[in-house]
């Protein structure tokens, strides 16, 4: 199956989701409370997920800047609104940063590596996996993305990010089944700074050795393409899923702690669209809608009615 068709599966059933989101919603928010094992691993599978998802948002950004349409310029053809127009969206996505980054500094408790790791690799992939996404189906197309001259001197096209998706997928599982499990027994049994790093630098290059290997002879032959097998389909639908699974765990976390904290639990719409506003919900689901070099019109159209449908059962 093709990548956007799998994409568009994805989509349609999320949106489906999102109409009954008040009625399973709850349910995540009581799966990610508690400070036990597994609560703080569900928890950190579902921010590396959720940064996952920032990570193809932000290639969705490079690519479209790389295609010379700079972001400095959507505005251009607007005459006269043009600062109007762009003095909102710095706001709002400086509201979103700042709501971010503060979610995320809440969020980090022991075993503090591992969360790190989390965000980082999470991002990393994230980016990763977007690019090469766009570069199988611009191979597909026969658009050529670049030269390589092998000791033949031979010319092949070569795809920038290959292997992303399949070793992700290696990186992940190492992360949560070896390298968590390491580090949250050490961090919270031996309460030393010197102690942990040293031995989560230890830990760390083991389990990269343990990646290559795992990378090499197995998830090599997890390679995502521009049609895939039924195998390589459901794996690539399942991460979606985690995404949007890891985005509404981000979404209803930030919420708490704006309510909490902001003391905006009066229920009034203004409140909630405030909330919407600095959780970075419309500026992250808006983004690929408004950037994406590669969504065709109905795609955007269903992005779009998920973001309608989403911003209805938000604020009313």
């Amino acid at each position: 199956m093709r990548i956007y068709r799998i994409e568009n599966i994805v989509n349609i059933f999320l949106l489906i989701a999102a109409i009954f989101l008040d009625r399973w919603y709850p349910y995540l928010a009581v799966l990610i409370k508690g400070n036990d094992f597994f609560a703080i691993l569900l928890k950190y599978v579902l921010l590396y997920f959720f940064l996952s998802f920032m990570g193809e948002i932000v290639s969705i950004i490079y690519l479209y800047n790389k295609k010379k349409r700079s972001l400095s310029h959507v505005f251009d053809n607007v005459q006269g609104l043009r600062f109007l127009l762009f003095f909102p969206v710095i706001f709002i996505v400086g509201l979103t940063y700042i709501g971010i980054m503060y979610s995320l500094y809440i969020q980090i408790e022991p075993p503090y590596v591992s969360a790190i790791m989390a965000i980082f690799f999470g991002f990393f992939n994230g980016f990763q996996t977007g690019m090469e996404k766009y570069y199988e189906e611009s191979l597909n197309k026969g658009i050529s993305i670049g030269t390589k001259k092998t000791k033949n001197q031979l010319i092949r096209n070569e795809k920038p990010f290959d292997h992303s998706f399949n070793n992700m997928i290696s990186i992940s599982l190492v992360l949560f089944l070896i390298f968590y499990p390491t580090d949250y027994f050490v961090e919270l049994f031996f309460d030393n700074i010197i102690f942990t790093v040293s031995f989560s630098v230890i830990v760390f290059m083991i389990c990269y050795k343990i990646n290559v290997f795992l990378y090499k002879s197995i998830f090599i032959h997890f390679e995502l393409e521009h049609e895939n097998n039924l195998r390589i389909s459901v794996l690539y639908g399942v991460y979606l899923l985690c995404c949007f699974i890891g985005f509404i765990y981000y979404d209803s976390s930030i919420v708490n702690i704006v309510e909490n904290n902001l003391e905006l639990n009066d229920f009034r719409i203004s409140s909630r669209i405030i909330l919407l506003i600095m959780t970075g919900y419309l500026p992250i689901r808006l983004i690929p809608i408004l950037f994406s070099a590669r969504y065709k019109f109905h795609e955007k159209i269903i992005n779009a009615a998920f973001v309608i449908i989403y911003m209805i059962k938000k604020i009313l």
